[in-house]
């Protein structure tokens, strides 16, 4: 669910896990892509994480993604924020919802039936830096919990600045 930025004081939520990725660079995130690269660039206030695709084919994806400890997160609410940017985001021939530059999270639970937020965040065309909250519940029986930034089934360019992870009380 996108929050506003206000009602973060107002969350019962720890201290964020940050990256602005010039102090610590890809540190702690995977970088998976069937295709495109993930590079550095001038960000919103920082050097920042650059994800770009030329072409694609199907659900070719390119994100960075970062596990978390399931015994700390599961049962738990997931909170996101970070600052976002596009360029021409275009969604593949075959459009589908997930299709485009996102925010989300992938959780497994004990069966290994994936779980997917409802709302996450979807970014197609182009808009200039943007500042997004986003807040979701992880299920109990989550076996394995993984954040990924990046773009699914499309092409253009997406920029991330700023993330910060919270972990917050139901």
């Amino acid at each position: 669910m996108l929050i506003s930025a206000s009602s973060l004081l107002a969350e019962n939520c720890q201290e964020p896990i940050v990256d602005n990725f010039d102090v610590r660079g890809f540190k702690d995130w995977k970088l998976n892509s069937s295709g495109g690269t993930i590079t550095y660039s001038e960000g919103y206030k920082n050097q920042c994480v650059l994800i770009n695709r030329s072409s694609f084919g199907g659900d070719d994806f390119t994100r960075i993604e970062k596990d978390l400890p399931v015994e700390a997160w599961a049962g738990k609410s997931i909170m996101i924020e970070a600052w976002v940017k596009a360029e021409n985001i275009k969604p593949g021939k075959k459009v589908v919802y997930h299709h485009s530059g996102h925010i989300d999270f992938e959780v497994f639970n004990s069966n290994y039936q994936p779980y997917y937020p409802p709302d996450w965040g979807r970014y197609i065309n182009t808009f200039d830096w943007k500042h997004v909250v986003y807040k979701w519940s992880i299920p109990k029986d989550a076996v394995r919990i993984t954040v990924r930034f990046g773009l699914q089934g499309a092409t253009g360019s997406i920029y991330f600045d700023e993330i910060k992870i919270y972990k917050c009380d139901n």
